[in-house]
């Protein structure tokens, strides 16, 4: 059981890097003329939906991050936050898929 704490508290904190320097880099990007294929009228739209996928991705890798300090401490595991990062997980998926949607290519 320690192993998997380990695990889920060390994948936690990838994702959590790992988005944070993707939404750094699109950020500096937004700032570049022509580097995001969007035409003005949708740019914005894009990156604020892009912004929150990512906010949630976050978010998931956060509660990784307690779940593996929760199991470490308890010696078991807690289903609510599997099920929550589950859940986060998918809507943002669903708000990144209509982010990118929303961007017309110019």
């Amino acid at each position: 059981m320690k192993f998997q704490s380990w695990v889920a508290i060390v994948a936690g904190a990838f994702v959590v890097v790992l988005m944070v320097a993707i939404w750094i880099y699109i950020a500096r990007q937004s700032t570049v003329p022509g580097a995001i294929l969007c035409d003005l009228a949708t740019r914005g739209q894009f990156l604020s939906r892009i912004y929150v996928a990512f906010a949630l991705l976050v978010l998931c890798g956060l509660l990784a991050i307690v779940i593996g300090i929760w199991q470490l401490g308890s010696g078991r595991t807690n289903w609510r936050f599997g099920v929550a990062i589950f859940v986060l997980f998918i809507a943002a998926c669903i708000v990144g898929a209509n982010g990118a949607a929303a961007c017309n290519p110019s």
